[in-house]
């Protein structure tokens, strides 16, 4: 028999991963199953086995494992029990090991697949006339799904989004386009069309110049520019 972690919320909503011993869970990029959580330590908690038996063992976290609005710092694992670790929600599921295996494991990379393939790219323009970037603009996700993930500008106009063929952004209830980034003259620009949503540098604005220390803010995504 085996166990498996299935997510019940968050970024990470149907995941599966198997449970070993030393299993790590957190919002830091070492933990094994990586969670963009604000209220999950770095490493949050991690699997131990004793004889037959699978713990989660929380790590000194301040927030603890949850069970029934109860913290608690060792949890047996039991197929069925349901649990949060920050605000991420976990159930435990037994599986037979003559079953059907199920679903891999799914990393950002494998969502963002998965999403890209139900898309029809409607916002593609294939006649679109390109101009080189005088300045290289340079994207790093500083938070999301996507963190520590670079992309490094050539060419513009961009479109950068979940609905972008080639710039796509992971996220809940975000714009299909978040924002663009083009150039303007010698000047880079940054534009929205939901500068409700998207905020640079913690402003609302439709359209601004990047002056190459500049954050975009889409709900809890952060993604600085810098011009190389």
């Amino acid at each position: 028999m085996s166990f498996y972690f299935i997510i019940q919320s968050g970024p990470l909503t149907g995941a599966r991963y198997k449970v070993r011993p030393n299993l790590s869970i957190g919002r830091g990029s070492s933990a094994n199953i990586s969670v963009q959580d604000a209220n999950m330590s770095s490493l949050h908690a991690q699997v131990q086995q004793k004889g037959e038996e699978f713990y989660l063992i929380d790590s000194g976290s301040k927030n603890k494992i949850r069970i029934d609005d109860r913290k608690t710092e060792s949890l047996l694992l039991k197929d069925g029990v349901v649990f949060r670790v920050g605000n991420t929600k976990i159930q435990i599921e037994k599986v037979s090991d003559s079953a059907q295996m199920p679903q891999e494991e799914k990393g950002w990379k494998k969502l963002l697949y998965d999403n890209l393939s139900k898309k029809s790219f409607k916002n593609f323009e294939e006649n679109k006339t390109i101009t080189p970037f005088s300045k290289i603009p340079e994207l790093t996700f500083i938070t999301g799904l996507q963190r520590k993930t670079k992309w490094t500008l050539g060419y513009g106009p961009r479109q950068i989004g979940p609905g972008s063929y080639d710039l796509p952004i992971i996220g809940d209830d975000i714009p299909d386009i978040c924002f663009s980034i083009l150039q303007k003259d010698c000047d880079i620009i940054f534009e929205t069309k939901h500068s409700d949503k998207v905020l640079l540098n913690k402003k609302r604005t439709d359209t601004a110049k990047i002056k190459g220390d500049d954050i975009v803010y889409i709900n809890n995504i952060e993604i600085q520019i810098k011009l190389l």
